[in-house]
């Protein structure tokens, strides 16, 4: 099953690192067993967060790769605050919003 959605991804397993094979492996189990939940989801979004913040702090990026993992993390943000309150995620939809408006006006 991993084998091949990751292929469908253009991905193998070896393209991994250890903590997301970890996560993969987790998703999948809970996929397989059919315990796929709210508890569940919150952290797996959770932990995919926190590979996004340790791979822009303990590596080195072209621009560009730097901008799509912060554009993942601020992904990630959004969704994880939807868990915690709908006021937290009303702000930080706001926050997203203005930065495509600002994103778009500028032209970049």
């Amino acid at each position: 099953m991993i084998d091949e959605i990751l292929r469908r991804h253009g991905l193998t397993f070896e393209d991994l690192r250890p903590d997301e094979r970890q996560e993969l492996f987790i998703m999948v189990e809970s996929v397989q067993k059919g315990e796929v939940t709210v508890e569940s989801i919150r952290r797996a979004i959770s932990s995919m967060r926190s590979i996004v913040e340790r791979e822009l702090v303990e590596s080195k990026h072209d621009t560009k790769q730097d901008i799509l993992l912060k554009a993942r993390l601020k992904n990630y943000i959004l969704l994880e605050s939807i868990f915690l309150s709908p006021e937290h995620a009303k702000e930080q939809l706001e926050k997203a919003v203005s930065g495509m408006s600002s994103r778009i006006k500028t032209g970049i």
